[in-house]
């Protein structure tokens, strides 16, 4: 059953319809939301905030485009006003969390991927918001050029040169950073 079909169930009272939708989103849209909250317990809580939104807004939901980005405007939108609710650092959790490294991962090895993803993700938030949406759609949701201009309202275009210069802005942030660093470790740094 497509998504279409499975939103006009859900019109007509169906709740095992909107299980089956939820089950089949639930972890793009957490991936999404954890992306805004950088915490896992921020973005469970971002992820129900989203769909249950989405319930509620179900009925404007009129099939000229997919529903997925019908969902990811809305995810996007909700992640965007999480974030000026919450406007502070995220908060990052323990190494635990790094469940995704091998357990033949030294812990220098998983220091350095904590430090690097630390780095990515502070320079992440200080990009400008209108480059820091579309990296996050292509980079982590691997939407293409159309897809995130469907959600976002935007020219291909315009998706195109905002993904070009958030991720100029970002080599340029985090090659700052490792200069800073260099100078710090070298024996003659400042």
């Amino acid at each position: 059953m497509n998504d279409s079909e499975l939103v006009l169930k859900i019109l007509n009272g169906d709740q095992e319809s909107y299980a089956l939708l939820v089950d089949k989103y639930k972890n793009a849209i957490f991936k999404l939301a954890y992306k805004f909250t950088y915490d896992y317990p921020r973005a469970q809580d971002l992820s129900q905030e989203i769909f249950i939104h989405c319930y509620l807004q179900l009925e404007n939901f009129d099939n000229r485009s997919k529903f997925s980005t019908w969902l990811y405007r809305l995810a996007v939108h909700k992640g965007i006003d999480w974030q000026r609710k919450n406007k502070r650092e995220p908060q990052f959790t323990e190494l635990d969390e790094l469940q995704n490294v091998g357990r033949e991962s030294s812990p220098e090895e998983i220091y350095l991927k904590k430090e690097k993803t630390l780095w990515l993700q502070n320079a992440l938030n200080h990009l400008p918001e209108k480059y820091r949406k579309v990296l996050l759609l292509y980079h982590n949701q691997g939407l293409s050029y159309s897809e995130i201009g469907d959600i976002l309202k935007l020219p291909v275009k315009t998706v195109e040169t905002r993904i070009y210069r958030g991720k100029k802005c970002l080599r340029e942030q985090l090659t700052t950073k490792q200069e800073v660093v260099q100078n710090e470790l070298s024996p003659n740094g400042a």
